[in-house]
């Protein structure tokens, strides 16, 4: 699976190289799911099974799942 990770992720910042006329805003979320418990992967302090929730309106999501955002703007190199 991390290849498959990896891989998208260069496809993603390569498209951002590609677009300088645009900036970008990254949102990533890490799970695992194991053994019906969920795990928050970029919060290793959270020891407790998160529990998922069916919102109407955005669907199925994960209570408490952490979420790195990084903003990109090539044009003024501020990475």
């Amino acid at each position: 699976m991390r290849e498959v990770t990896e891989k998208a992720v260069n496809d993603i910042y390569n498209h951002i190289i590609k677009t300088p006329e645009r900036d970008f805003t990254i949102k990533i979320s890490g799970l695992e799911i194991y053994n019906e418990n969920v795990r928050d992967l970029l919060n290793s302090e959270s020891g407790r099974a998160l529990k998922l929730l069916d919102v109407p309106e955005k669907g199925t999501v994960v209570e408490k799942l952490v979420e790195e955002k990084q903003l990109i703007m090539i044009n003024t190199c501020v990475i």
